[in-house]
């Protein structure tokens, strides 16, 4: 379970991203965080990702509070998780099974692990027949499997994707979430931002919406309340 207890976050210029955020997101399904442009949607992904820190409140992962991470245990906590944000682009100069491999390539991980998990992360996402492609050679909607692909690729009990359909049309946007009902069907927590309606109208999967930074006190019960 995610737990953010009074989160706020206040950037640089004085506006907020979030403002004293209390919410629990349940562990091991797919959950929505939504609201329309400049709502904190991404902010709040960045908190969980560890890609930003709060101003004020804490952040837990289960039992670990995200504030008491420090040095290497950082590094650690992002290499379990797997992340899929807009600045995170596939590598042009390597094809899709060295760029699925790279997290773990990374850990200096043996080739003998690296080459049956390149092959399974693939299957995932339906492209094995592309592990030799370039980047440049795929469609938008490709690239954004084998970032899926090289996201889930170390196994992590948790995925946070930012707006992942962003600019695909719906029958594009529908097999992406596809993916990621699966994945969460595996005993992983998958958090989505987005503000597509359409992607939950399936009430079986929890719903956040935020509104200028903040949840309606109605909308914080992690495990029950839904967006209708």
């Amino acid at each position: 379970m995610i737990r953010f207890i009074n989160v706020t976050k206040q950037y640089p210029n004085g506006q907020y991203g979030l403002q004293d955020v209390t919410l629990e997101i349940p562990a091991n399904r797919l959950s929505f965080i939504t609201g329309p442009t400049g709502a904190g949607k991404s902010t709040a992904a960045r908190l969980i990702a560890l890609r930003d820190q709060p101003t004020g409140g804490q952040i837990f992962v289960g039992e670990t509070d995200l504030g008491d991470l420090a040095g290497r245990n950082i590094a650690r906590y992002r290499k379990s998780i797997g992340i899929l944000f807009p600045d995170l682009p596939l590598l042009n100069d390597r094809n899709v099974g060295d760029n699925v491999a790279l997290p773990l390539m990374i850990e200096s991980a043996p080739a003998k692990r690296i080459q049956p998990r390149v092959k399974n992360a693939l299957d995932l996402v339906g492209l094995q027949s592309k592990l030799n492609f370039y980047p440049e050679h795929l469609s938008d909607a490709e690239q954004q499997r084998v970032r899926i692909a090289r996201a889930v690729i170390t196994r992590p009990v948790l995925i946070i994707a930012d707006e992942p359909t962003a600019n695909m049309d719906s029958m594009l946007g529908a097999k992406i979430m596809a993916i990621f009902k699966r994945l969460a069907g595996r005993n992983t927590t998958v958090i989505i931002t987005t503000h597509n309606r359409t992607h939950f109208a399936d009430k079986r999967h929890p719903v956040f919406e935020l509104r200028q930074g903040q949840f309606p006190s109605t909308n914080q019960n992690a495990t029950e309340q839904y967006v209708t």
